[in-house]
Formats: structure tokens, C-alpha cells, sequence
């Protein structure tokens, strides 16, 4: 008899214990996330004469910088999106821009221009929006003079301007040729769209 008591102690003991592991099994996935991102080390890359070059804070937090120790670009990326906003030197946001962000198990990142970006000047207006598909302009992208009124609309397809209209101050309309749209392309910045992000990569791989 002492020894069926002691054979369904060991058998509870047993299951009580399967039981337990199971129930560590199954934690919720955020709370590893959050583990992982509390226990992040810094990385940091230096020049040659120690000046910070760039680092990544956290898993899906890269920050690149200027010469003069300033901000240049960063990306972060929180609730499944992620963003790139870019800086001038003197701190004021340039551009922000929505990514479609990969990271391989290998610690190789791969990042491209896909979604909404935003363009503004130094005192913070918005200066354009348009959108991006896999690192091109696609669709419409507005422009705004400082007060916030439509400039211009240029329509894109695959980062080619294919039409164009502008608006004057008050209002009129004018269609644009190629030759104007290709001079605002490059007034805007709009035609080196192909951004270096292998500063991101070195870090990953770091």
C-alpha cells in the first residue's frame, strides 16, 4: 500500500511539472521582444581619429552622424513600421521616409524606400509627400509652398516624372514641360532616390 501512495506522488509530481513547462513554453513572443531590446548592447563605429561615426541603440535602431557630431540620418522601427528621417546639419528633420525593413538571421540588413515620405523645410512646413514602391516613386507626389498652398503636382512611374502641373500663387494652373520637371528633380533632390544604407549593414554585422 506504502508503495501505490509513494508511485501516485511521483506520477503528480510528474505531470504537475509537464504542466509547468508547458506554460513556460508558450510565453508571449513580446515578452522575449522586449527581453531582447532591454538587453541590448550599444554598438558604436568610430573613424580613424575616434569622431562617432554611427550606432545602433537598439535592434531596429540605427543612427548615422555628421562630421560636426550631429544627427545625419536615422532609422527606427516601432509597432511593425519603420522610418527613416533625415537631417541637416543644423538639426532641422529634411525628409522622413517609411521602409520596408528585413533582417536576416545572418545580421545582414536590407532596407528599401516603400511607403509615404515627406519632405519639409527649416522651419518645419511641409514641403512635399508622394509615396515610394520598392526604392521608386510611384503615383502622385504634391508640392506646398511655405504657407501650405499647393505648388505643384508631379505624377512619377517607377522614378520617372512622366507629367506635371504647377500653380501660381493665385491659383492658376500651368502644365509642366520635361525640361521643368527635370530642373525641379534636381532642386528637390528627387533624383538621387538610391541612398546609401550600407552604414546599416556594418553595424548589423558588428
Amino acid at each position: 500500500m506504502e508503495g501505490v501512495i509513494i508511485a501516485i506522488i511521483i506520477i503528480v509530481f510528474i505531470i504537475a511539472m509537464f504542466f509547468v513547462a508547458i506554460k513556460a513554453e508558450v510565453k508571449p513572443k513580446d515578452a522575449d521582444d522586449a527581453s531582447n531590446a532591454s538587453s541590448f548592447k550599444t554598438k558604436k563605429m568610430f573613424d580613424n581619429n575616434g569622431n562617432l561615426l554611427s550606432e545602433q541603440r537598439a535592434p531596429y535602431h540605427f543612427i548615422l552622424y555628421y562630421p560636426n557630431g550631429s544627427i545625419s540620418r536615422e532609422i527606427k522601427c516601432e509597432n511593425k513600421k519603420c522610418y527613416l528621417t533625415c537631417y541637416s546639419e543644423e538639426g532641422n528633420i529634411v525628409f522622413v521616409f517609411e521602409l520596408k525593413m528585413e533582417v536576416f538571421f545572418s545580421g545582414y540588413c536590407e532596407v528599401c524606400l516603400s511607403g509615404q515620405a515627406q519632405g519639409y523645410y527649416p522651419n518645419s512646413h511641409l514641403k512635399c509627400v508622394g509615396k515610394y514602391n520598392d526604392g521608386k516613386l510611384n503615383g502622385k507626389m504634391d508640392f506646398f509652398y511655405e504657407n501650405g498652398d499647393l505648388q505643384m503636382t508631379l505624377n512619377f512611374k517607377n522614378d520617372v516624372p512622366v507629367s506635371g502641373v504647377i500653380y501660381t500663387p493665385d491659383g492658376k494652373e500651368k502644365e509642366l514641360t520635361v525640361a521643368h520637371i527635370n530642373n525641379i528633380m534636381v532642386d528637390y533632390g528627387l533624383g538621387n532616390t538610391d541612398i546609401d544604407f550600407s552604414w546599416v549593414k556594418d553595424l548589423c554585422k558588428a
